[in-house]
């Protein structure tokens, strides 16, 4: 059985005609006395505070803070790209100098100082030491990066770069005119 209050008897009454004893002390509820407009405003004011709950709510922080975080690696990428271009002209300039001889002794500041510079070097490559690097590709073709070390006049020895060589090449006698016994420079 529903639960029939006072205001429900008194509605009651007066909707079948009838009078009641409760019917003329009845009156209508704060919520009833309001005007439309009144309403109107009470149910903005509820969206408002319903907004800005959700304005404040983690997911739109969360939101906010991407494109703060993009902003801040888009201004480390481009200072990052100042340096690097920075270093590559640095480095090309070293490699674009004439070569200076390199010393018996070779001290770590020294190194520091003259690091991507040419040099000369004079002596006479050890072809039984020879180290093949790889295998390495170059332009789709594979093959080795040869490393022949260089004796100098003191016995001291220098490793040298001497390029890549196609992999057919990879055995010493294949290639002749490379292994000189003469002085180089």
């Amino acid at each position: 059985m529903l639960a029939r209050g006072k205001p429900f008897q008194a509605a009651l009454c007066r909707f079948a005609g009838g009078h009641s004893q409760h019917a003329a002390k009845w009156q209508p509820t704060g919520f009833q006395r309001r005007s439309y407009s009144q309403r109107l405003d009470e149910d903005d004011s509820v969206l408002e505070t319903e907004w800005k709950r959700q304005l404040m709510s983690w997911k739109t922080l969360g939101l906010f803070t991407i494109p703060v975080i993009a902003f801040g690696l888009g201004t480390w990428q481009a200072q990052r790209l100042k340096w690097k271009m920075e270093l590559l002209d640095d480095v090309n300039d070293r490699m674009h100098r004439p070569p200076i001889p390199l010393p018996l002794r070779v001290s770590a500041s020294e190194i520091a100082r003259n690091e991507f510079r040419r040099v000369l070097v004079h002596g006479v490559f050890d072809h039984a030491a020879e180290v093949l690097v790889g295998p390495r590709a170059m332009e789709g073709e594979p093959g080795f990066i040869v490393v022949t070390p260089l004796v100098r006049e003191d016995g001291s020895r220098v490793l040298v770069n001497r390029g890549w060589i196609r992999r057919e090449l990879k055995d010493p006698k294949t290639r002749p005119e490379s292994q000189l016994d003469e002085p180089v420079t």
